[in-house]
């Protein structure tokens, strides 16, 4: 198999669950990532903590090394559209060497691919790119790629399915005293700003009038003025009583509140390929109900069944959770061969493009 590069800036569960991937596949994965990342086992993997400040010099210094390393592809995995000096350097390197097949995961464009980003340019240099979901991969049409052969295909955040265990932390017991074991949902709360007129809150005051809604998050980012005019706006519609905030953001601190809901409610939120992944483990790890929107759903498309063991809201929330009943029988069971066949098949496609790109330069 190959010897592959994979460039990340950190190791996260995203990064590093796809290097795992990888050399289970029987690749040789060497990952280079900043000078601060640890990970506790490597597990055969040979970890680089190199870079400190991401930038030209330290490639320079780098250099001999990847020179020695002689690696086959050179794969960055991208978090953001954040692309450095180290990137280019890297991305020059691979260049330079016509036999190595450069590679381009991006998860997550805030920028968007616009004439002038950097990442639009190294998408148009690659050998092979990838994106979290068909909708992602909609963003390449239009761009003029230099290499006619170029390989695309779908690579969402690989789905980890070791076996996790959810203590409930004091908050989560807090707000489930506080709760008295009336059922509620559980809405991700990240508003930068209280706007009685944006589609978030008018959602959530449909769904409050139906359902008690916990907020996973904090309004310590609020003035006073926005939280006091919160507070008013739920009292002038009788619904003080049907919201709790946890004051914290973390989707692990909440597993035991997030087990205990009548469902995850994630549709019409701005989450990243990431945040939505961690949501689904949760779930998984939870057996919880997920409700997402149709873009959402993308995302590991084929686990998803409607009204099996997930919800898609495709009508505004006061006809969706009118008269329904959240909670589902069937669960995601994450020994099935259901899940093995979705980790798989993405990789599979991506090692078939990393042959068919090495034999290719081959023939150069």
């Amino acid at each position: 198999m190959a010897k592959i590069l994979l460039v990340c800036d950190q190791v996260t569960p995203t990064s590093w669950e796809l290097a795992q991937a990888l050399k289970s596949q029987q690749h040789q994965v060497i990952f280079l990532t900043g000078r601060e990342q640890t990970v506790e086992n490597t597990n055969g993997i040979d970890f680089m903590a190199f870079f400190k400040n991401w930038n030209a010099m330290e490639v320079a210094r780098l250099l001999p090394t990847l020179v020695s390393m002689q690696p086959q592809i050179v794969h960055f995995v991208l978090e953001s559209d954040r692309v450095t000096a180290a990137h280019l350097g890297l991305w020059g390197f691979a260049k330079a060497r016509r036999s190595i097949v450069f590679t381009l995961t991006f998860l997550h464009v805030e920028k968007g691919l616009s004439r002038g980003q950097w990442v639009r340019y190294l998408v148009q240099q690659s050998d092979i790119v990838t994106c979290p979901s068909i909708d992602s991969l909609a963003l390449l049409r239009g761009i003029n790629i230099k290499t006619i052969r170029q390989g695309r295909a779908v690579l969402p955040p690989v789905l980890s399915f070791q076996e996790a265990t959810s203590v409930p932390s004091d908050q989560d017991l807090e707000v489930e005293e506080l709760l008295s074991g009336e059922p509620y949902l559980v809405r991700p709360f990240s508003q930068n700003h209280f706007d009685p007129q944006a589609p978030f809150f008018i959602e959530l005051l449909q769904a409050m009038k139906i359902h008690v809604v916990v907020l996973l998050g904090s309004q310590d980012h609020w003035n006073l003025r926005e939280r006091k005019q919160f507070q008013a706006w739920l009292q002038s519609e009788g619904l003080e009583t049907r919201w709790l905030l946890t004051g914290h953001h973390s989707i692990e601190d909440a597993g035991h509140l997030i087990k205990n809901a009548e469902a995850i409610w994630l549709s019409n939120l701005d989450l990243s390929p990431i945040e939505l992944t961690d949501y689904f483990l949760k779930a998984i790890d939870t057996t919880s109900t997920l409700i997402l929107d149709s873009s959402q759903e993308l995302l590991h498309a084929p686990l998803w069944r409607n009204g099996q063991n997930c919800w898609i809201q495709d009508q505004p929330a006061a006809q969706f959770f009118a008269d329904k009943s959240l909670k589902l029988a069937y669960q995601l069971d994450r020994h099935s061969m259901e899940r093995k066949s979705l980790v798989d098949a993405p990789l599979n496609e991506l090692n078939r493009l990393y042959n068919k790109a090495l034999s290719q330069k081959a023939i150069l």
